[in-house]
């Protein structure tokens, strides 16, 4: 099956609002591991250089909280993620064979008998299936991972600009 016939056929199949209700949560769950990443790191290596001057007013609590918030922040978006998008992929599965089932009815017995070595069975049964995960398998990650991309630049920019260009100047050559 074609790309652009896929897509077209997941449009018609599945509403718009379960396709971006499914985006949503993918994104803020990667967002989620991010700021994770970043937490935990500064953490570390905040706690290594407390160590190494022996600093004991420094409190420790307060980051090993928000890594404990974000880890769980993450998971539950991840699951979120996961229940919205299972649910949009069923929809389609379901309107897409649907859809076939009512064009079988359409054929003769003599094209039925044609079939009947499950080839077509076999192949439709296929693209269902591609065709209903696309939100899951590529949209969801594609959207989370440039909005996550994304939020990272802006906050290069305004860090560091120079490392921020740099890393424009990285994305424009490696689109």
């Amino acid at each position: 099956m074609r790309p652009d016939r896929a897509w077209r056929l997941l449009r018609t199949a599945v509403p718009r609002r379960a396709l971006v209700t499914g985006l949503l949560p993918a994104a803020a769950g990667e967002l989620a591991g991010a700021a994770l990443l970043g937490v935990s790191g500064w953490f570390l290596t905040t706690c290594a250089v407390v160590t190494l001057q022996a600093n004991t007013t420094w409190s420790w609590m307060y980051p090993s909280g928000a890594v404990r918030a974000l880890a769980l922040g993450r998971t539950g978006l991840r699951y979120w993620e996961r229940l919205v998008n299972h649910r949009a992929l069923l929809a389609a599965q379901v309107a897409l064979r649907a859809r076939l089932a009512r064009g079988a009815a359409r054929l003769t017995a003599r094209e039925l008998r044609a079939q009947r070595d499950g080839t077509l069975l076999t192949r439709l049964t296929t693209d269902v299936e591609t065709v209903a995960g696309l939100s899951a398998n590529v949209c969801a990650p594609l959207v989370a991972a440039i909005t996550t991309a994304c939020l990272v630049e802006i906050l290069l920019l305004a860090a560091m600009p120079r490392l921020g260009l740099a890393e424009l100047l990285v994305w424009a050559a490696g689109l």
